[in-house]
Parts: C-alpha cells; sequence; structure tokens
C-alpha cells in the first residue's frame, strides 16, 4: 500500500511541476528562446541545489535529525525554489508567459 501512495503523490507532483509556462520573447529571435529556457533552468536547478546543502549542513551543524518526513520536504522546498528562480531567470531576460487560447 504505501509504495502506492507514494507513487500517486509523485505523479500528482510531477503534473504540478510540468504546468510551467512556455516563454515568448519579442526582441530575440525564436531559436534562441530555448536555449535561454535551459540556461535558466539549470542555474536555477543549482541555485537551488546550492541551498538546500546549505540548509543540510545547518541542520547536522545543530545536531537535528529531522528524519524521513524533513527531507522530503526540503526537497519538495528545493523544486519549489528551483522553479520560482527559473521563472525570475527568464523575466530577468525579458520573456513573458505564453498565454492559453
Amino acid at each position: 500500500m504505501r509504495p502506492l501512495a507514494i507513487l500517486f503523490a509523485l505523479v500528482l507532483l510531477g503534473g504540478c511541476l510540468s504546468s510551467k509556462p512556455r516563454w515568448w520573447n519579442p526582441n530575440l529571435p525564436e531559436a534562441q528562446w530555448s536555449k535561454d529556457a535551459a540556461a535558466c533552468k539549470r542555474w536555477a536547478s543549482a541555485e537551488a541545489g546550492q541551498e538546500y546543502r546549505r540548509d543540510q549542513d545547518i541542520e547536522a551543524d545543530r545536531d537535528l535529525d529531522g528524519g524521513t518526513y524533513s527531507a522530503q520536504m526540503g526537497r519538495h522546498d528545493t523544486r519549489r525554489r528551483a522553479v520560482r528562480l527559473e521563472v525570475d531567470c527568464m523575466r530577468a531576460r525579458g520573456y513573458r508567459p505564453m498565454t492559453k487560447k
């Protein structure tokens, strides 16, 4: 039963994360858009990962053992932070989310 619940939660989370907006920038050629999106994604993942490791070091220094739940929440927060950083990066480059028609 437990593995099924975990799988269900991962599917739901994946659906939430995959609903990120697609981006456009009228001042750049369309071929550049995917390159900038990939660069922002790499940067955001690296930044969020550094923050996660820093938080883990702080917990270790304080001799805190939050257990599995704490670790799962830390990873979840890291993924959410990476998405926010990616959005900020794209906006800083002049991109706007595409609207659905």
